[in-house]
């Protein structure tokens, strides 16, 4: 080896076994090396304040599944509300705006065959989009090969 040119971390010679010399990182010990503790996708003050749940807060704290949020009114129910105090299977939806439509409003106040629901991404297509933002013609929706 030529001299001073300093010696790479695979030419320094260790004293015993397995020690590193004084002045490097161990390839074991190097952060890229070590595992990442997961990160919970939302802020720490916007999860659910119950042991261990990382779900996202609704109320008081607590995320849907541990209280937070109000309850259906109807005796022996414990979904959350929607609407008027009800879920949404004791009649707490809201009727589509459609004249002699009972279906429930998707969005917008419209039932899904009056147009509630998401507009399809693609320019110039008013169907509803099914997923991914697009219908099923704009590749919304699985589709069998």
């Amino acid at each position: 080896m030529p001299p001073n040119v300093p010696p790479t971390s695979r030419q320094l010679p260790t004293t015993s076994g397995n020690t590193t010399p004084p002045g490097l990182v161990s390839a074991r010990t190097h952060p890229i090396n070590m595992p990442t503790p997961r990160v919970p996708a939302r802020p720490a003050n916007r999860t659910c304040r119950f042991t261990g749940c990382f779900h996202y807060v609704v109320d008081k704290g607590l995320c849907v599944r541990h209280g937070g949020g109000k309850r259906c009114t109807a005796e022996g129910c414990s979904s959350r509300a929607k609407h008027i105090g009800r879920c949404w299977k004791h009649g707490g939806s809201m009727e589509c705006k459609s004249h002699g439509c009972s279906n429930r409003a998707k969005s917008r106040g419209y039932c899904w065959s009056h147009g509630g629901g998401a507009k399809c991404k693609t320019e110039a297509c008013d169907k509803i989009a099914i997923s991914n933002g697009m219908c099923w013609a704009h590749g919304g929706g699985t589709h069998a090969c």
